[in-house]
C-alpha cells in the first residue's frame, strides 16, 4: 500500500509540474510526459514487490479433551497472575497486613 501511495504522489507531482510548464509556455509533448511517468513507475515498482505478504494460518484439529485442558491451564494462569498483580498493588499501597505478606 505504501508503494502505491508513493507512486500516486509521484504521478501527481509530475502532473502538477507539467501544468506549471504549460502556464509558462513550455508544454511537453504527451509522449514525453508518458515516458516520464513510465520511468517513475519502473523505479517504484520494486517497492510493491517488497511488501510483506501475510502468512497463511494453519488449521489443525484438536481433540476436545486436549482443548479443554489447554483452556483450563490458561484460565488458571490468568487467575494466578491477576492475584499476584493485585497483591503487588496492595503491598505498594500498604493495605496488606503482615500476615498476608508472608504468604
Amino acid at each position: 500500500m505504501k508503494g502505491r501511495e508513493e507512486l500516486q504522489s509521484k504521478v501527481d507531482k509530475v502532473a502538477l509540474s507539467t501544468e506549471k510548464r504549460k502556464r509558462k509556455g513550455k508544454e511537453k509533448i504527451s509522449k514525453e510526459f508518458y515516458e516520464e511517468v513510465e520511468k517513475e513507475v519502473e523505479e517504484l515498482s520494486p517497492l510493491e514487490d517488497e511488501v510483506p505478504k501475510p502468512m497463511k494460518k494453519r488449521k489443525f484439529i484438536m481433540k476436545k479433551k486436549a482443548l479443554r485442558e489447554q483452556f483450563r491451564k490458561r484460565r488458571e494462569e490468568k487467575e494466578r497472575s491477576k492475584i499476584e498483580k493485585d497483591k503487588g498493588k496492595l503491598m505498594k499501597a500498604g493495605w496488606m497486613s503482615s500476615s498476608l505478606q508472608r504468604e
